[in-house]
C-alpha cells in the first residue's frame, strides 16, 4: 500500500523570519502539529545556533564560519552571501578608482596642457560619424580645473 503524500501549507514571510508551517495528510487522517521551520533550510528550528549578524536561527549544515578581525563567527547562508556582496562591491570600487588614476596619468603623458582661449580639433571617429558629419569638430577650452581637467 502506498504511503499516503503530504500536504505543506506555507505562508508568506520575509527572509528574516520563522515559518510556521502546518503539515496534513490527503487522506483524511489528523493533521500534524505546526512546526517551526527555518526559512532556508525548512529544517525544524528547536535545536539550533544563532546567526551573528540577524540573530535567526541557523543551522551546523546550512551556517558557514566568518572570520572578521581574527574572530571566528557561525554565519547563516544569507547573511554570507551579503557580506560577500559588500566586500566584492568594495574590490571593485577600489580597482577602478585604480583605473582612473592610471588613466588620468596616461592621459597626462599623451596630452600637452591647455590653457583658457585655445582652439583645438577632436577627431571623430568612423563609427560615431555618419555619412554626412564632419571628420573633426573644433573645441575652445573655457577653463582648467584643478586635477587638470579643460
Amino acid at each position: 500500500m502506498d504511503k499516503p503524500a503530504l500536504a505543506v501549507s506555507v505562508k508568506k514571510a520575509s527572509l528574516s523570519e520563522i515559518v510556521e508551517a502546518s503539515f496534513e495528510r490527503y487522506e483524511g487522517t489528523a493533521q500534524n502539529d505546526d512546526v517551526k521551520v527555518f526559512f532556508v533550510c525548512l529544517k525544524n528550528c528547536e535545536n539550533s545556533l544563532f546567526c551573528c549578524v540577524c540573530e535567526q536561527p541557523a543551522f551546523v549544515s546550512c551556517s558557514e564560519c566568518y572570520a572578521q578581525d581574527k574572530i571566528e563567527q557561525k554565519v547563516c547562508s544569507l547573511c554570507l552571501n551579503k557580506i560577500n556582496i559588500e566586500i566584492e562591491r568594495q574590490e571593485a570600487k577600489d580597482c577602478l578608482e585604480i583605473q582612473a588614476v592610471k588613466m588620468k596619468l596616461l592621459s597626462g603623458k599623451s596630452y600637452s596642457e591647455a590653457s583658457a582661449g585655445i582652439t583645438f580639433r577632436i577627431p571623430v571617429p568612423e563609427v560615431d560619424r555618419g555619412r554626412e558629419d564632419v571628420r573633426s569638430v573644433l573645441a575652445v577650452v573655457m577653463e582648467n580645473t584643478e586635477e587638470g581637467f579643460f
